[in-house]
């Protein structure tokens, strides 16, 4: 029964955490990718290869931020599992009420 509570509540909290990992990737999605690819295209038209290089740098440094965003992320899932896991012990040492 308990394992099974555990499980849920990991499961929510996992689910919760990607939800925002994804959130937060689509709002730099519309923010930046449509600027960067007009750039990098009329880049490439002109044959302007500096501002290919800073446009590359830019993309390399959306990336940067959603890895920066995951490793944030992992700490609050973390956190969230062990409120989890601290409830259901609190649950347990109450006698399951």
């Amino acid at each position: 029964m308990y394992w099974e509570q555990l499980q849920q509540g990991v499961e929510v909290a996992l689910k919760e955490s990607f939800e925002r990992i994804l959130e937060g990737a689509q709002e730099d999605i519309k923010l930046y990718a449509e600027g960067i690819a007009k750039d990098l295209l009329r880049a490439i038209r002109e044959g302007d290869s500096d501002l290919t290089g800073e446009l590359k740098d830019q993309l390399i440094a959306l990336a940067e931020i959603q890895r920066i965003r995951v490793v944030n992320e992992q700490w609050t899932l973390l956190e969230e599992v062990v409120a989890v896991v601290m409830r259901l012990l609190l649950q347990v040492v109450k006698g399951g009420q």
